[in-house]
């Protein structure tokens, strides 16, 4: 069964970008995409409150699991979870408590994995957001990929220029007059097709170092929670410590070690194209003293089979001491896996943590800063506190242009800060992006951002970055966090509503 977290929504039509795929049949106005699993949820929800016109006057209730159905009990960790539209906002299995839906507009979403997200917008096809369960419908030519997963330079290069990296699948390339349909080949170069390529980040996320506290000492602590330094965390993701009775926990743990016997630790990762797998590694790249044999790399992170660089003595195979014996596809797999192995700890998404609406992993509280005494949880304060010492780019302190200020708005890397290793704040902290374009055609632009109007919500990228009653509840509860006040206005000014001459950027979405 899939996990209840990675279960996601699918819905509505095909969609149209300018010039290059078919009109649809109906009059809806149409948009879809896909990717990241960690906030494939969070987006079905929102797009169950959007409501076209305006918020709808009732959101989904968001302590009540999705309804599951055998139909969708499927490895893929994907579902019909909303289906906006034909009248009404439902889920599978039930109706759900949204109570003026938009009757016109689609939006669709296919949960895989990061790497998916970024793949299916660049090459335009559907099929390789993911795969689709049969149940699948109306998903069309993607408009959106959602990536915890930065793009880098040389993925930014291949937009505009073509070539091909490590972000996609073997096979994969972009040159001009490419004419791949659907499966591995070479692509057209996306910058042809579709115009600037726009990278933001749509929520900020502290990934959780999640334990099977269950047979360990931990009430020692204040709080009852497993605590670890950064020294400790890169030593266990390093193979250095590899039994939880080790006495290095004594100082974090009121004088004693986790356990009084031995229990092995055991490391849980993931083995598909995670964003996750992405910040994670950004982190130990960063934080680990030189020296130590870890060999973990960042920012970038692409991968079908196992973690890149990893250890001989934590990767699959490797050392009878310590190895990497659990990788998973997908956080569902970590989090069951976690779940059923003693002395188990993994890393994974902060929605699936004990507090959350459907969460159930105890978590470690990890070291602030450089401070070895102040242990902070995974949640959307104390993402906030990491993320909020990055600036958009080129902004003013209200948000307006800048052309003189650090980064550049007309760069997509410069609009995803790295928080590799925040001063204070939760110490490993990302953002979920949308990896996106300029040129949507007019049916997908005016439900993207239409401009809001009175009451009006505007189109859904509007509702979701320019509007005070936007999707802030709907994350905060599952422990990840809204932009701030200025990144939003930044977003606004720079791709949803119309650019001024005093700032000619030619990046609002059109």
């Amino acid at each position: 069964m899939p996990s209840i977290k990675t279960m996601l929504l699918a819905g509505a039509s095909a969609v149209l970008l300018a010039g290059a795929f078919a009109s649809p049949a109906s009059a809806a106005t149409l948009a879809s995409g896909g990717g990241s699993s960690l906030i494939a949820p969070y987006m079905a929800q929102a797009f169950g409150a959007y409501g076209g016109g305006g918020p709808a006057t009732a959101t989904p209730a968001f302590s009540s699991p999705p309804v599951t159905s055998s139909t969708f009990a499927t490895t893929q960790d994907r579902v019909q979870l909303w289906t906006q539209g034909a009248g009404a906002a439902t889920q599978v299995g039930a109706v759900s408590s949204i109570t003026n839906p938009n009757t016109t507009d689609f939006l669709t979403y296919l949960s895989s994995n990061s790497g998916g997200g970024i793949t299916g917008v660049y090459t335009g096809f559907a099929a390789n957001l993911g795969t689709a369960t049969p149940n699948f419908s109306r998903l069309g030519s993607p408009n959106f990929g959602f990536s915890d997963l930065a793009l880098t330079a040389a993925d930014i290069g291949i937009w505009n220029a073509g070539g091909s990296d490590t972000t996609f699948p073997s096979g994969f390339s972009f040159a001009s007059g490419g004419t791949a349909s659907g499966g591995p080949g070479v692509y057209e170069i996306p910058g042809n097709l579709f115009g600037a390529l726009i990278q933001i980040p749509d929520a900020i996320v502290p990934i959780a170092l999640a334990v099977n506290s269950a047979s360990l000492n931990n009430i020692q602590t204040i709080d009852t929670k497993v605590h670890l330094t950064k020294a400790l965390y890169c030593a266990i993701f390093n193979g250095q410590i590899t039994d939880w009775s080790d006495p290095a926990f004594d100082a974090v743990n009121g004088g004693t070690p986790y356990s009084t016997t031995s229990l092995h630790i055991t490391l849980v990762g993931r083995t598909d194209g995670s964003g996750t797998s992405s910040i994670f590694q950004t982190h130990l790249a960063t934080v680990c003293a030189s020296g130590n044999a870890f060999g973990y790399t960042g920012p970038n992170f692409y991968t079908t089979t196992i973690p890149q660089n990893l250890p001989t003595a934590v990767k699959p195979g490797g050392s009878s001491a310590n190895p990497f014996t659990t990788l998973q596809s997908g956080s569902g797999g970590v989090q069951s896996t976690v779940l059923a192995t003693a002395g188990a700890i993994g890393y994974i998404g902060p929605d699936f943590l004990l507090g959350t609406p459907t969460g159930n992993l105890d978590f470690a509280e990890l070291q602030e800063g450089t401070s070895a005494t102040s242990f902070l949880a995974p949640n959307a304060t104390t993402a906030s506190t990491a993320f909020g010492t990055a600036s958009p780019p080129q902004s003013n302190s209200d948000g307006t242009y800048n052309h003189t200020a650090p980064g550049d708005r007309t760069s997509p890397a410069d609009w995803v800060p790295v928080t590799a290793n925040p001063t204070s704040g939760y110490p490993i902290t990302g953002t979920t992006n949308i990896v996106t374009f300029s040129d949507q055609g007019s049916t997908a632009a005016a439900l993207l951002v239409t401009p809001s109007s009175g009451s009006s919500a505007g189109g859904f990228l509007t509702y979701y970055y320019c509007n005070a009653s936007g999707p802030g509840s709907i994350l905060s509860v599952n422990n990840l966090a809204e932009l701030p006040p200025a990144w939003k206005t930044a977003v606004c000014q720079t791709f949803i509503n119309t650019v001024t001459a005093t700032a000619p950027l030619a990046l609002n979405i059109h």
